[in-house]
């Protein structure tokens, strides 16, 4: 059974992107172990940002240490661009996963520099809340396919 951690920086605010999010977990759960962890983001004005962000990475890193039978992954727009057959494919061969979601200000430069893997789910940067949602639809779609399952077309 595939084993996904999404790691994400803040809460989702949007009601429906979370009600949306929830659909997708539970659709989830007979078919992998995918689980929503959610880091506190950290508060900025237009002074401190690199401050914020430099913090968050710091909450990610730590994380990360407690988890190192993982294999980190950070979704980012500058990342390897994949089909949902791709995904599928690459589900199915590295797990367990880490897929890390930064906040709202996105990801510290020191923290794409030592994490060396990243996806882009689009060319496009996306709000982190929707990056989110897009992110489970595409597992939950990933694992249809793995599964043989009619969802896909």
């Amino acid at each position: 059974m595939f084993k996904i951690t999404i790691l994400a920086v803040g809460k989702i605010k949007n009601q429906a992107i979370a009600q949306s999010i929830d659909k997708y977990l539970k659709r989830l759960k007979p078919l992998a172990k995918v689980e929503m962890v959610e880091l506190p983001a950290v508060s900025f004005s237009a002074n401190n940002q690199n401050k914020a962000m430099a913090e968050e990475a710091q909450k990610i890193l730590k994380y990360l240490d407690k988890h190192q039978d993982a294999q980190p992954i950070l979704l980012d727009e500058a990342g390897k661009t994949m089909t949902s057959a791709t995904l599928a494919d690459f589900l199915e061969n590295n797990s367990p996963l880490i897929l890390i979601i930064g906040g709202s200000l996105g990801l510290a430069t020191e923290l794409k520099a030592t994490i060396k893997d990243k996806i882009a789910l689009s060319k496009l940067t996306l709000p982190h809340e929707l990056a989110r949602l897009i992110l489970t639809e595409q597992i939950y779609r990933a694992v249809t396919i793995i599964k043989k399952m009619d969802y896909h077309h």
